[in-house]
């Protein structure tokens, strides 16, 4: 949601679409995800460091791959 819909609409100030989904849905549900884990004593900031690098990863991945495929 970030990488792909927040920060290029603040970047270009253009709409990209899926904007009001990422901030009215997968925000929310993020952060009461997280909470959720905090609350029951599992999110430490270690994991919560990786959890978020490990999305990161799993976002770029389709990206990358695009790359890599049309350098071929």
């Amino acid at each position: 949601a970030t990488l792909f819909h927040v920060m290029p609409t603040i970047v270009t100030r253009v709409y990209s679409p899926g904007l009001a989904t990422a901030v009215v849905l997968f925000y929310p549900v993020a952060i009461w995800a997280y909470y959720g884990a905090w609350q029951d004593g599992v999110l430490s900031v270690r994991v919560g460091v990786l959890s978020g690098l490990f999305g990161a990863l799993l976002m770029a991945a389709p990206i990358v791959l695009l790359k890599v495929r049309s350098h071929r």
